[in-house]
């Protein structure tokens, strides 16, 4: 480990290719020695599968996270499996992740959420005309608590509206 203790904040950039059938994607991946995670981002939410490498239980804050937007806006998130969508903006209980377990989860952006005569989530990108998201860049905000101490990740990918596929890149800056 550096001197000082980990890094603050590591990110990811990859690269979301928003294509035929909508609800597909490229799988994006994270690894350090603390964590595994795969995103999977789908029209209207983005599922991940987390796996602690520790051996120390890892806490999930869920209103600690965010959704970064294409336009830069930080926004609440809800997981799939931690409230009911009618409770949709009260404190979600945190996660516990036992050591050397994994999870699975959903996030979508709480302002998403709405009702009209059932629950229904909009597009993480709105619109008809998706080619306005090419080549932005959008995130999510996942801070962690690893023995008392939080450690900050941020989650960045790029959209790509083509039909192109690619290998996501999976860098550390």
């Amino acid at each position: 480990m550096p001197a000082g203790g980990p890094p603050r904040s590591r990110l990811i950039t990859g690269v979301f290719h928003y294509g035929n059938p909508l609800n597909q994607s490229d799988t994006l991946i994270f690894s350090d020695e603390f964590i595994d995670i795969k995103f999977s981002v789908l029209e209207k939410l983005i599922d991940f599968h987390i796996q602690n490498k520790t051996n120390e239980g890892i806490k999930i804050n869920w209103d600690e996270l965010s959704f970064i937007s294409p336009d830069g806006t930080a926004s609440r998130v809800n997981h799939s499996s931690g409230i009911r969508v009618i409770e949709k903006g009260n404190p979600q209980v945190p996660t516990v992740i036992p050591p050397n377990t994994k999870i699975s989860d959903s996030l979508i952006p709480t302002k998403n959420i709405y009702y009209s005569y059932d629950w229904n989530a909009k597009d993480l990108f709105p619109g008809e005309n998706k080619i306005i998201y090419n080549d932005k860049e959008f995130g999510i905000y996942f801070p962690i608590e690893i023995k008392g101490s939080k450690k900050e990740y941020t989650f960045k990918f790029k959209i790509n509206v083509s039909q192109t596929t690619t290998v996501p890149v999976n860098k550390i800056r």
